[in-house]
Formats: C-alpha cells, sequence, structure tokens
C-alpha cells in the first residue's frame, strides 16, 4: 500500500535533518530565534522513527496474511534495505575523516576496529564511544535496526489500540526511570558524551516509534477503543508535565506532535505539505541522510560555506539559505542516483533471496 503522504513526511523529515546541519557549518552567528529555529530541524529522525514504526507494522501486517515466513522475510528485506547503502557510507566516511578523534566522541578516543566491527553488525548503539564515531548522523541507524528486531515481537503483542497506548505509555516511563537510574550511576567519567548518549540511545526513543503504532491502529485498523485507565493516566502524566515537572521529554512531545501531523494528512494530504517535492525527498529520504554529510563536508572545503559576506547575523541567515538551497540541491541529485543504482538492486536483490529460500 502506497501512501502519498508517508512519502512526503519523510521528505519533511529530511529536510528538516539537513536545515540543522547546514546550519552547524559556515558562518552561523545567527539571531538567537532563527538559530533555534534551525536546531528544531533535529526532530526530523523523531519523525522518521514515528513514519517508520507506523509503515513496519502496516507492511508487516499485510504480509503477514501471504507469507508463511514473515519474520525471516521481514528481516531479509530490512537488510537489504539499509545495509548496503550504509557499509558504503562506513567505507566513504572513513577516508573523509580518517580514524582521528571526533568531536561527538568528545575528542577522547580515536576510531577503533571493534568500533567499526559494531557499525557493521549495527549493535555501535551499545557503547558511548561507537555510537557517533563512524558514520555522522549512524545513531539513528542502529536505534531503527534495534526497533526492526522488535517488530515480530511487537506484532504478536500489540493488537489493539488500547495495547499500543499502553506500550506507549510503560516505554515512556521506563526510559524516565532508566535515564535517571544511569544519570545518577555513570558508566563513563565523560558528562558530556554520557548525556548525549542517553538521549539517543534506543530505550530513550522506544516511545517515540510507540506513537507510530498508535497511528496504525487509528488510521489503518480504524480501532478507536482506550480504556479508562489508559485515558486517566495519560491525564495525569500531561497534567504532572504542566503544573508540577516537566517529565516527559522534549522528543517525545514532537513525537506526539508528529503523530497528529500523520493523523491529519492522513484524512486531508494538505499540499503545503504533501507535494512533489517533499514527496521526491521522501523516495531519496535515507540516501540523502547519509550523503548531506558529505555534501555539507565539501562545500566547507571548496569554500562554498559562505558565499556571501558573513559579518553580521542578516548576512550569516542569508548565507545559511544559500548553502541550504545547495545542500538540498546537490544532495537531491546524488540521492536520487544512489537510489536507482544501490538502494534499488540491493533491494531487488533481498527479493531474489526471499524467493530463492522459500
Amino acid at each position: 500500500m502506497k501512501l502519498k503522504y508517508i512519502d512526503a513526511l519523510r521528505g519533511i523529515a529530511i529536510l528538516g535533518v539537513m536545515a540543522v546541519h547546514t546550519g552547524h557549518s559556515g558562518y552561523n552567528k545567527y539571531p538567537v530565534a532563527f538559530s533555534n529555529l534551525i536546531d528544531q530541524g533535529a526532530k526530523g529522525v523523531q519523525l522518521f522513527f514515528v513514519v517508520s514504526a507506523f509503515t513496519l507494522f502496516l507492511s508487516y501486517k499485510t504480509r503477514e496474511k501471504k507469507e508463511t515466513h514473515t519474520a525471516r522475510n521481514f528481516f531479509i528485506r530490512r537488510f537489504f534495505r539499509i545495509a548496503p547503502l550504509y557499509y558504503m557510507g562506513i567505507v566513504y566516511y572513513l577516508l573523509q575523516d580518517g580514524f582521528d578523534p571526533r568531536f561527538w566522541l568528545g575528542n577522547d578516543h580515536p576510531i577503533s576496529l571493534p568500533n567499526i566491527a559494531s557499525n557493521f553488525v549495527f549493535a555501535h548503539g551499545i557503547n558511548p564511544y561507537w555510537m557517533l564515531g563512524v558514520v555522522p548522523g549512524g545513531w539513528s541507524i542502529t536505534v531503527e535496526m534495534t526497533f526492526y528486531l522488535c517488530i515480530p515481537w511487537l506484532i504478536a503483542r500489540i493488537r489493539s489500540l488500547n495495547q499500543a497506548v499502553g506500550f506507549t505509555m510503560w516505554s515512556l516511563l521506563f526510559s524516565l526511570a532508566l535515564n535517571s537510574l544511569l544519570l545518577a550511576y555513570p558508566l563513563i567519567d565523560n558528562s558530556t558524551l554520557w548525556a548525549n548518549y542517553l538521549y539517543l540511545y534506543f530505550p530513550n526513543q522506544l516511545p517515540v516509534f510507540g506513537f507510530g503504532i498508535i497511528a496504525y491502529f487509528l488510521i489503518i485498523r480504524q480501532d478507536f477503543q482506550i480504556s479508562t485507565f489508559y485515558l486517566g493516566s495519560l491525564a495525569m502524566l500531561v497534567l504532572s508535565h504542566l503544573v508540577w515537572h516537566p517529565v516527559i521529554p522534549e522528543h517525545v512531545l514532537f513525537g506526539w506532535g508528529f503523530f497528529l501531523l500523520v493523523i491529519a494528512l492522513s484524512r486531508c494530504e494538505y499540499s503545503i505539505f504533501v507535494n512533489q517535492l517533499t514527496r521526491f525527498l521522501g523516495k531519496i529520504s535515507y540516501s540523502a541522510y547519509l550523503i548531506h554529510f558529505a555534501v555539507i563536508h565539501w562545500l566547507t572545503i571548496f569554500h562554498w560555506a559562505n558565499p556571501l559576506p558573513h559579518n553580521t547575523p542578516l548576512w550569516a541567515m542569508l548565507n545559511y539559505t544559500l548553502r541550504l538551497l545547495l545542500v538540498v540541491g546537490i544532495t537531491s541529485v546524488l540521492g536520487w542516483a544512489s537510489l536507482r543504482l544501490i538502494e534499488q538492486p540491493a533491494q531487488k536483490l533481498g527479493r531474489w533471496l526471499i524467493g530463492r529460500v522459500k
């Protein structure tokens, strides 16, 4: 089932991600309000997670009716969807950036062979010194792949809207409790890296995936039944956040907002969101995610990060606008080529393998 608004939402997500990373390059002394707006583009990753959970439940449930080995085929499809391009990204970014310590690792440790190996098996999320080391943005890939591992188990156990709401609530409470414990008893000395890791790692992002599962039951299954227990618990959680203490993390609130956007677009595909540009970017979003870091790097190398004078905040914003247009334009061309030459042949190979092992 192809849904136009799903491609568009992926396109909006990658636009946000490119916007925030473009803002970190070149002269970036922006006005505070402008800087804050750019920084929120990072939440595009949470939009990816919401959409991913929705589409995975939809595709798995659809194929479950037709296939005998649904779980096995699911993992084959997911591997050939993600791994080939990511492996090329590992090789490329090691050639581009070398093995030296990275800023996002606190400049503490160089890239090690175990770090590289963990990226090849998508296990780099288990170590704060590995999670961001090799491929820029690779943290979201290990989070996504970890979620893939959970899908057959979740599909078997979440069979109603009420169970989806319960899963999301309990995963939020679990992540809050686990983060409190790990902040009190850190496992590494670098407090900044540890705090970043606790934001990025899988348990902290799991509630965001839950919103995508809820959207699946509301939109596809037309299930609207929620128990009074969960309604009351949600009310208490929101009121506690507003009145007593902000207990709901910002990225979870964004997930909630993106969930509402998915619901809205499922009912009316407003052209400001669902259009040819956003749908095209959505189709190339995975390639664009891995490629745009390299585009920003080379724009900086060739001194195109600041094509205009840049000695005032106004010029900084104008430079940013031109830089973003360059990043989106170049990434779109390379992303389309990557889709045609790498992603689609790899997925075709996965389908062939599934046919061979029936």
